[in-house]
């Protein structure tokens, strides 16, 4: 599935076409939790600022964990009884609604079972508020594209030009562009951009023009290090960043007043960005904060280089069944085996699905970009009929259900011969 309004966006920026949807679910939305998301997140800036980080990260977590309630699937949930009369325990236990039984005490003159038992009636039905979840990530895409997209466009002047990788600004060609997309989450990106001065200047007077998102190149910096950041803006993109510093909506530095020196991403949310201060930082998920830092950058770069795997044990608090155990755990921490990309070497890769991954496409790809330059006219007329050919377009292919499936039947085949 895919929002209308991203499609619309990839539409009208890509050259995306659309040549059959097949349905549509249409539903309301309303703000009723905008003030609610505002005030936390405003509190949260407030705590941070007066360094009171725990009281701010539980702010963080109040806001997250409502998207996660929306998205949160309930069909396997169950229902816990507590029995202290072994007759009732066992003509439950007969019942069809049982799913596990643990008993804990049983003596003469004392008992106690717990019995796992079905939600009844609809208590297992997915419930959660789906459309919701999926919408806010949707928008989140949304703001994402489009905050990439104008960066495209300020350092590369058009959205279309090529992101194969190069080594260094030496091996870069004109019509590559200067912006490669290194990695990121859901609200954040890490860029690699080649420019002939500092891309806070660029980005800065961009911001005069106006435009969305607004970039906010002040970030967190404070104090005579933010004075150091913004000397190099003229007067105008100064005030401007100054005024807009940490406004919501803002697409902003993290790392303001430093700048990203070496990037090293092993897989999704596993992660080590230097920094231009001799400070570095790692992400890792699913390793605990304590055994994460014992992780520096050499060792991310060196699991990409040398391959193989690292390993993490620790032991954290579980419960078996509302009884409260430690549990050890043993498991792979970083490694730099990643399936969700498409690997050309060690250390680049292309997105999963990408044309240039089966050389046929990329022939393709190759011809239309010759015939938008005139250069072989022939070429764009060939591949207009070929991708008309499969959406069915010009009528070459018809689609007919035999044995409940759907199959294609070519026709027209004198204008194909044509």
């Amino acid at each position: 599935a895919v929002d209308l309004r991203y499609l619309k966006f990839i539409m009208d920026h890509l050259g995306v076409r659309v040549f059959e949807f097949h349905s549509a679910v249409i539903f309301k939305c309303q703000p009723f939790m905008k003030e609610f998301v505002q005030n936390t997140i405003q509190t949260r800036r407030e705590l941070k600022k007066a360094g009171r980080l725990l009281q701010a990260e539980v702010q963080k977590l109040t806001g997250n964990v409502q998207y996660g309630k929306m998205v949160q699937n309930q069909e396997k949930f169950r229902n816990t009884l507590v029995y202290t009369d072994p007759v009732k325990f066992q003509k439950k236990a007969a019942g069809p609604a049982m799913l596990d039984v643990r008993p804990q005490i049983a003596e003469d003159h004392a008992f106690l079972a717990f019995l796992d038992v079905a939600k009844a009636g609809r208590g297992a039905v997915l419930k959660s508020f789906l459309q919701g979840g999926w919408k806010v990530l949707e928008e989140s895409r949304l703001l994402m594209m489009k905050a990439h997209y104008r960066l495209r466009l300020i350092f590369d002047g058009h959205l279309m030009k090529s992101v194969d990788p190069i080594l260094d600004s030496d091996d870069l060609k004109p019509e590559q562009s200067n912006v490669r997309w290194l990695g990121g989450d859901t609200d954040s990106s890490v860029l690699q951009i080649y420019s002939g001065e500092d891309p806070k200047v660029t980005l800065a007077d961009s911001n005069l023009l106006g435009g969305s998102p607004f970039f906010d190149v002040a970030g967190d910096a404070k104090g005579a290090d933010l004075a150091r950041h913004l000397a190099p803006l003229k007067q105008a993109s100064r005030d401007l960043a100054l005024r807009e510093a940490g406004a919501l909506g803002n697409f902003s530095d993290e790392l303001a007043p430093h700048y990203g020196e070496e990037w090293v991403g092993l897989a999704p949310k596993m992660y080590s960005l230097k920094k231009n201060c001799e400070e570095s930082k790692e992400r890792a998920k699913g390793v605990p904060k304590k055994e994460r830092k014992k992780l520096n950058h050499e060792k991310f770069k060196e699991i990409l280089e040398v391959g193989g795997e690292h390993k993490v044990s620790f032991s954290r608090l579980g419960s078996d069944g509302h009884i409260n155990t430690v549990v050890n755990v043993e498991k792979r921490g970083l490694t730099a085996l990643n399936s969700k990309v498409w690997q050309l070497n060690s250390h680049q890769s292309r997105p999963l699905g990408h044309y240039k991954n089966n050389a046929v496409w990329a022939a393709c790809w190759e011809a239309l970009l010759r015939s938008s330059s005139g250069s072989d006219s022939g070429a764009f007329h060939l591949m207009n009929h070929v991708l008309s050919f499969l959406g069915g377009e010009q009528n070459f292919l018809r689609r007919e259900v035999s044995n409940g499936k759907f199959k294609g039947r070519l026709f027209n085949t004198s204008y194909l011969k044509a």
